[in-house]
Formats: structure tokens, sequence, C-alpha cells
């Protein structure tokens, strides 16, 4: 097949284009950057064959440029690997002929273009293959078979923890959190089944307030099963759920609903109460009322076991489909729960470990969702938790960290297998593919998958905001977290985001800004205090960075902290910038650390100190050593001075991150 010059080659359900480099999959058309274009063309030309690295490299780079090609080339193997959704221990089409090169090994097919082309489904037409077509019912669906492994919960070393920890820089101390704060629940978009097409719904925008709770059995389900509320009601035809995290924790004054409703943009609100009538037996009263002007809509009440909640929840799900639902063509058609209340009480644990979520909760989370699994095969939220639970061990501990994203891909695999409308499941993939593996492609590809599915989880978009942000994408990342804010307009992590984003577009009047609702917002919040700081220090205004730093260690009352802070503010008196980033790097000499170690990443206050060739070396290093913390640097304002620099630029390409283009303010 070596002479193909146009036409196309067909595998499995893929088509690619030779000429234009485009690859589809059954009709469906995937991003496919230039470079993986060449090395899948490459490989179908000679399927079967072993190519070593020296025979991709001279086509990936004609040219010959200049960089680490080893590490280029396993990266765009990995990166190719992924948009196949191929897997390397177990492969369909690329296999690793170790200490030799690759080989593709599916069945392939060249076609001309003379040759009458087989027909393709339409863009519109449904993109998912037919073996995860969800099934009629949990027995008819055939498990794909993926291993989990099984770690136990006191796999967690605490002082890798706090040595990683204390590694992060600005950027992602915030993304930590926000995955922390996001990964408490999983919201699913529905999907209507209908034999003729639907017509166009009015979109209702919905809002679950906290549950009021009398008791402390009541107390300590009032949150988690909020949350299951929101993944229920998120897939009734014609209803968004918004402001998931926007309400606080105190109970809803009722003549305050209009304004709350108006400020949060939301037509209905959910009230709840839960009180406990007996031992292990609960009573719900849930209350719809209109938004514009509190009006009563409709008074559900419930009753039953911790056991029976799965039950209950279903109950209401129907109940609110019923009463919003505006078409009489519409139909319910929610991804299965269980049957099985062992398993659904295990999994509702799981959800509450994970409200607090320590090392030890993720572990007690971990075994829960497992529990849960096992009880019920077919359960696809467990399985999603479940891979969300890993995914924050994985970001928590470095220890069998790699261990721990293979069970998060694992468990997220399997419930898109179960059902691909599950959203929680697309974000944790896409956050591990950019994070773990370094493919922004892959990312982008299931977070969008998990927008779209549903379109009120802010969690998404922030994710989403956070890959175009850190590839230069910054207008799309600004309109991309503009719609996070008016899914969930109070939401802290949002704010973050966009103190980083504005500041790595070099808008820092903007990013200050942000920095100042965020406080105003959690005006006794450390990270509130610092992503101030970091904002200012940006900015240029050292001083004032550094009084914030103190105010954050006043309010964590870290001693230690404070008297570094309070030293460097002496330092940059007398010495400026130089003289304040070589405390900081002195302070990393020191066996003592700080509550709130997380901007102390070397590279960048190397560069601070006037050591560029020092912040390379720190820079190769994480690099070499598969540092998720390395893909800030293309985006990153600590980085700047480097742009244009060749070495730098070789990492970026290393990495997979585009060479930094000058920005400007979206």
């Amino acid at each position: 097949m070596g002479g193909q010059s146009d036409g196309k080659f067909i595998f499995s359900s893929f088509e690619f284009r030779v000429s234009t480099g485009e690859l589809f999959r059954r009709g469906h058309k995937l991003r496919l950057p230039d470079q993986n274009a060449r090395l899948l063309t490459v490989l179908l030309k000679h399927p079967g064959t072993v190519l070593g690295r020296h025979d991709l490299r001279s086509v990936m780079w004609p040219d010959g440029e200049h960089l680490n090609h080893d590490h280029a080339i396993t990266n765009s193997i990995n990166q190719l690997r992924a948009i196949l959704r191929d897997n390397s221990r177990s492969p369909s089409y690329i296999e690793t002929i170790p200490k030799r090169g690759y080989r593709f090994i599916a069945e392939v097919r060249f076609e001309p273009t003379s040759q009458p082309a087989a027909p393709l489904e339409e863009p519109g037409s449904a993109v998912t293959p037919a073996q995860f077509q969800p099934a009629s019912s949990p027995e008819a669906l055939p498990l794909l078979t993926v291993e989990v492994p099984d770690l136990p919960p006191d796999l967690v070393d605490t002082q890798a923890i706090q040595d990683s920890q204390g590694r992060r820089p600005f950027l992602w101390y915030g993304v930590i959190a926000i995955l922390v704060a996001g990964m408490l629940f999983g919201a699913e978009r529905l999907w209507v089944s209908q034999a003729h097409p639907p017509p166009q719904l009015k979109q209702i925008t919905l809002g679950i307030a906290p549950i009021e709770a009398s008791g402390d059995e009541a107390q300590s389900i009032a949150e988690p099963f909020r949350l299951e509320l929101v993944d229920a009601a998120s897939q009734l035809p014609g209803v968004v759920v918004r402001a998931a995290h926007s309400f606080g924790s105190t109970a809803i004054n009722h003549a305050a609903i209009p304004s709350l409703t108006q400020g949060l943009q939301l037509d209905t609100l959910l009230l709840g109460r839960i009180a406990t009538s007996a031992p292990n037996h609960f009573d719900f009263t849930f209350e719809l009322v209109r938004g514009s002007d509190a009006v009563h809509l409709a008074t559900f009440h419930y009753s039953g076991t911790k056991e029976q909640l799965g039950t209950i929840r279903s109950q209401i799900q129907r109940d609110l489909f019923l009463r919003l639902s505006d078409s009489p063509h519409s139909r319910l058609n929610p991804i299965h729960s269980t049957e099985n209340t062992q398993a659904y009480s295990e999994y509702l644990q799981g959800r509450q470990e994970l409200l607090h979520p320590t090392d030890e909760a993720i572990g007690r989370a971990i075994q829960n969702f497992r529990h849960a699994t096992n009880q019920d095969a077919s359960f696809v939220q467990a399985f999603s938790g479940l891979g969300s639970a890993y995914l924050l061990r994985a970001e928590h501990s470095s220890l069998d960290r790699d261990a721990s994203y293979a069970a998060a891909r694992a468990a997220s695999l399997t419930a898109i297998h179960l059902d691909p409308r599950t959203a929680e499941a697309h974000a944790t993939l896409g956050f591990l593919y950019f994070r773990h593996d370094w493919n922004a492609v892959a990312a982008e590809t299931e977070l969008k998958q998990a927008i779209d599915q549903e379109s009120g989880q802010a969690l998404h978009r922030i994710m989403y905001a956070l890959v175009l942000g850190n590839t230069g994408r910054f207008r799309e990342a600004l309109e991309e977290l503009d719609k996070a804010q008016a899914a969930d307009p109070l939401w802290p992590p949002i704010y973050l985001t966009e103190i980083y984003l504005y500041s790595a577009a070099r808008d820092n009047a903007r990013a200050l800004e942000a920095a100042q609702r965020l406080q105003k917002l959690m005006p006794d919040w450390p990270l509130a205090c610092d992503q101030n700081a970091w904002a200012f220090w940006y900015a240029g205004r050292h001083e004032e960075a550094i009084r914030e730093w103190i105010h954050m260690a006043t309010l964590e009352h870290d001693a230690l902290r404070l008297k570094l802070e309070q030293d460097g503010l002496k330092a940059l008196s007398d010495g400026g910038t130089i003289a304040y980033a070589r405390l900081k790097l002195a302070s990393l000499q020191s066996e003592q650390s700080s509550a709130h170690p997380n901007d102390f990443q070397p590279a960048e206050w190397q560069l601070n100190a006037g050591e560029p060739q020092q912040a390379l070396k720190s820079m190769e290093s994480m690099v070499h050593a598969h540092d998720p913390e390395a893909l800030q640097f293309a985006a990153s304002p600590a980085y700047f001075s480097l742009h244009g620099d060749p070495a730098f630029n070789a990492l970026l390409t290393q990495i997979g991150l585009p060479l930094p283009a000058k920005t400007s303010t979206p």
C-alpha cells in the first residue's frame, strides 16, 4: 500500500482521507492535528510492518527540526491512541514492539477517489458505535471487560502528599480546588428516545436549594441526596439545572425567592425538608415554586428508610418530569440507576465521603463505590463516582499515582460503555487525558461531550476553559468561562480560573477585578487572598502582593509563612524582586514547610531571581519526570520572559503544547 497519495483508508469504524488528513468515525469528523495525521498516514500505508523511530521521524519532521524526537514521537503515539480510543496494553490498532518501533495491526482497506465512496452517516446522526448503544434492560447489556485496580484505602502516604502539594504552583492549586469541589456528583443530560422527531421544547431552568434537615441522620444524607436530585433532574426533557453550587448552606427565605431566582436566572426552584420520624426512617417534603413571584406550583411527599432512597430519588424524578414537561410527546429515558437498595446505599455513602475529601475519606469512598458496583454491575453512576474518586486519589497523592489514574480511566470507560450519556465520566476522562496523558486533543473531545450532555454544569466548562487556556486559546477559554459563570454565578472556583486566564492573557486589570469579586464573595478564604496576591504580582504590584500573602498567613494562623512574607517585604524594599525571590528559594532548602506553600515552584522563583538557565534546568527535570505542572509552561505569566527561547520552545514541543504566540487582550 505504499504508493497511495489520494483516496481513503478504512479500518474498523474509521475512515481516513489521505489528501486532507481528515479522520472520521461513523461519519463524525474527529479533530486530528497535522502531526498526528502524518503519523497515522505512514502507519496506514504500512499495515503489519514494524516502523522504527527513524522511519517515523523522517515522515513527521521532513525538514529535520531540532527537538527531542523520541519524546515527541511517544507523545504523538499516545495522542493518536487516545483519539482512536486504543489501549496500549491490549491494542486494537497500534502495537508497540519493544526496542523496535510500532506496528498498525488492524485490517486496513484502501479506496482510491475514483471508487464510489461508501455512504456516510449524516453529521447529525448518532455517532455512538453499536456496541455502546444503551440496552433496553441492564440484563441485555454486554459488560465491557476492564480491570479496575483494587487499591487499599491506606495506600496514601501522608508525607508524599505534603511534599507534592507543597510544589503546586498558582494555577494547579486552583485546579485541584476546582476538581475537589466539582467531583462530588455527576450530572448527566437527558436523552429523549422517541419514534418521531421531538418538538422543540421550551427550556425551563431549575434550581435545587439546600435541603433543610432535622436530626443527625437526616443531616448526614441531606447534601449528597440533594446532589443526587441535581443529577436526576438534569435528565428531564427541556429542563436545565443551574446554580448547583451557588445557594450556600443556609435555609432559603421565602420572601427573598424572587430576587434570588432573578440573580441566578432560574424559572423554578425546588425546596426540600427531611425529618427523621423513627430510627433509619425519613420523611421528605418538597415544594416546587415559581421563581418570579414564589407562587406555589406543587408539593411532593415521600417516606422511607435509607435503603429506599434510590426508589425515592426515582419517584421524585418521575414526579418532576410529569409536572415540568410541557409536551405530550416527551418521554423520560433516564440513565440506569439501580434497583438494588444495598448498592444505592453504598453509592450514596461514597458521595457523602467525597463532600469532605480527605485522604481517608477518598479511600472509604472508593470502597463504597466498589461495593456498589459489585452489588450491581450495571450501576452507571457508581462506576462514574468510582472514576472520580480514583482521580481525586491520583491528584492527592504521588504514591502509586499511575495506578490510581489507571483505575480512574477504567471505571470511567466502564460507565461510558454502560451509558454514553454519563457526563461525569466524560469529564473525568477529559481531565485525565490532559493532566496525565498530556493530550489536549483527547481532553477537548471528552470535555465537549460532557458539556453537550449537561450544559448547566459549570465544572465541565471550567475544565474545558483550562485546557483551552493552557494551549493558548484565550478567547475561547474566557467565552467558556462566561458560560460557566452564567450557569453557577456564585461558585468560587469560577473566579479562581478567571484570575489565571486573564493574567495569562495579559489583561491584568480584569484579573484584579476577578480577584476582588472573589474576595468579596469569600472574604475570609485564604485561597482568595492567595489568588489576589498572584494577580497583584503578575501586574507588577509586588508590595501589594506580599501584603496579601501576609493576610493569607494571618487567616491561616501560619506563623512560619507569616514570618517569611514579613521578611520578604523587607527584602523587596532593600533589594527588589530578585532579593524577594532568593528568599523564597532559600525557604525551599528548609526542612520546615508552611501551611500554604502552593506558590513555591522553583522554576518560577529562579526566573524572578534572574537565573533563567537554572530555571530551564528545573523545567527540563519536570518534563523528564512527566510532572503535570509542566502543562502551564506555555500560558502561565510566570514564564513570559522565556517566550522565544529555543530551549523553552523545545520543551513545549516535547509536552505537546503549541509554541507561545504573543497574547493580546481577548
